[in-house]
């Protein structure tokens, strides 16, 4: 089963993705609240796909995403 990070500030947006993926694909899914977390979780649990909000406290967006490329391993698959 394929894993899905999630990641937003907002406890309701996160709730929604996860309640519609889980529903409706039964992905295992992992939450984070900000962009430090984000990091740590996509390390750990190397996830097929990340929804991550731009917007959030203590480490943005980008700057998760530029953490992650900078990490060990094989580099993160980008797409639009």
């Amino acid at each position: 089963m394929p894993g899905v990070l999630i990641v937003d500030d907002d406890p309701l947006i996160r709730h929604l993705i996860a309640t519609t993926l889980k529903d409706v694909a039964g992905f295992q899914l992992t939450e984070a609240a900000d962009g430090e977390e984000a990091v740590a979780a996509a390390e750990r649990d190397e996830p097929a796909l990340v929804f991550l909000d731009i917007d959030m406290p203590r480490l943005n967006g980008i700057e998760a995403c530029e953490s992650a490329a900078r990490a060990p391993g094989p580099p993160p698959t980008r797409r639009s």
